[in-house]
């Protein structure tokens, strides 16, 4: 049982049931909990600063780390009020909306760092104001020095000044590089899906799909993509590529000809009128070429971050997933989504959506295999040979040239016909498994 959980558990009794629904726990005791165990790993707290950037509708998120200072901004609406954040942070509350939820959670699982000082501010053009969070107290100010802003949009501001001396002889090197490599290892690891753009110490963040599936191993004999498409042919966020028609086999199904390319399209799910689930974002990718890969990931994502990325069993190899899991339920550490019937539902929306397509993937990469003309290559090769030799060569050395062509054009057609039938095999084999059982394997591998 998580830590965090089990002091939720016991302290509930003695908390206060609020008419919005939230339980109220006594904050000193629930914010040292919060700080230290609701998030599994130490980096998290800066991924869901990125939660809260996207799911406020920021524009943009930087981020600028070095040893001793770590510092976040993004700007968007206002949908932040400094002192309110304030009063959240140290109330011993679970925010029911998203957006602060993650701030918040952040927030108190940096202080879990023991910084010197954090703080936040709000600069927009009718307010400037901050909080600084020390050791020997709380200070409520203004922002003495103003950042650029956006005109029309509020920016906000948090900093980590982490305690600790710079590095001596005789100290842990590991420990001292590690204290920023866990934020900047997450930020890497889990905003490649991010619709906002993110800045990393000046440079752009790569937000790009791993493509795991999209780059053939070495001996690789064939590749192809298909990738679901939005009908609309509008991706996830514009710095994905945009839907081509003319690469459309049909409606519905993208097939990238450029196998080793960044990036794919998740499209919007609807559902049969009467589902409770809704529209949702989902998509996925297909890769055809041997050795096929394992295993097959599946990525959850949630506000532009990845909260897990599970994989898939006994399904058919060479798939790779994306699924949204907004508006599903989340465990304490809202990293971790409810694997309930509505989380299974949505899951198999995802399934249908990519399955029904499996006719016109079959029916392409039938396309790329045409069968071996054997008339054509048999006597287009014992006539290269019978002039070949018949010019080179004496009396009958053109009749032995054409036999010799025939014999090795019918050599290498067969040797053709193999490796297609051998292809046409895999695929065949490979296709039939979208239509079995698709069964998550329940293990979180991030």
């Amino acid at each position: 049982m998580n830590p965090l959980e089990d002091f939720l558990r016991a302290q509930r009794d003695q908390g206060v049931l609020e008419s919005t629904g939230q339980i109220t726990l006594d904050p000193s005791r629930a914010l040292d909990k919060l700080a230290r165990h609701q998030l599994q790993h130490p980096g998290l707290w800066l991924v869901k600063m990125v939660q809260a950037a996207v799911s406020g509708g920021a524009s943009s998120l930087s981020v600028r780390v070095n040893r001793r200072r770590l510092r976040v901004a993004f700007s968007g609406p206002a949908v932040f009020d400094c002192d309110q954040i304030l009063e959240e942070l140290f109330s011993g509350r679970i925010a029911t909306d998203w957006t602060t939820r993650h701030l918040v959670t952040g927030m108190r699982a940096s202080l879990a760092r023991v910084p010197e000082s954090m703080s936040f501010a709000q600069i927009s053009a009718d307010k400037n104001r901050q909080f600084v969070i020390r050791p020997d107290g709380t200070e409520l100010g203004v922002v003495e020095t103003l950042p650029a802003t956006i005109t029309g949009e509020t920016t906000y501001l948090f900093e980590l000044h982490k305690a600790g001396e710079e590095w001596k002889l005789g100290d842990s090197l590991r420990a001292t590089l590690t204290q920023t490599v866990d934020e900047i290892g997450a930020l890497t690891d889990r905003c490649w899906m991010s619709p906002i753009p993110i800045r990393l110490d000046g440079y752009d963040l790569p937000r790009y799909f791993p493509r795991l599936v999209g780059t053939p191993p070495p001996g690789a004999f064939f590749a192809s993509e298909f990738h679901l498409a939005s009908p609309s042919g509008l991706g996830f966020c514009p710095n994905f590529r945009t839907h081509d028609p003319s690469h459309e086999d049909e409606p519905g199904v993208f097939v990238d000809r450029t196998p080793q390319a960044e990036g794919t399209l998740i499209r919007q799910i609807q559902p049969a009128e009467a589902d409770p689930l809704g529209p949702f974002l989902g998509g996925g990718s297909i890769t055809q070429y041997w050795p096929p890969p394992k295993p097959v990931p599946v990525y959850f994502c949630h506000h532009g971050v990845v909260v897990e990325q599970d994989s898939l069993t006994q399904t058919c190899p060479g798939l790779e997933l994306y699924l949204s899991v907004e508006g599903l339920d989340f465990d304490l550490s809202t990293m971790k989504v409810v694997r309930d019937q509505r989380f299974e539902g949505r899951f198999q929306q995802l399934v249908q959506a990519f399955v029904a397509h499996q006719p016109v993937m079959h029916r392409y990469m039938h396309s790329l295999t045409p069968p071996v003309p054997w008339t054509k290559m048999v006597g287009g090769l014992a006539a290269t040979g019978a002039v070949y030799l018949g010019v080179l060569g004496g009396p009958g050395a053109g009749l032995f040239g054409a036999v010799s062509g025939a014999v090795g054009g019918a050599v290498l057609g067969a040797l053709a016909r193999s490796r297609g039938d051998a292809v046409l095999r895999t695929v065949n084999i490979r296709l039939g498994k979208l239509r079995g059982a698709w069964r998550l394997s329940g293990q979180n591998t991030i």
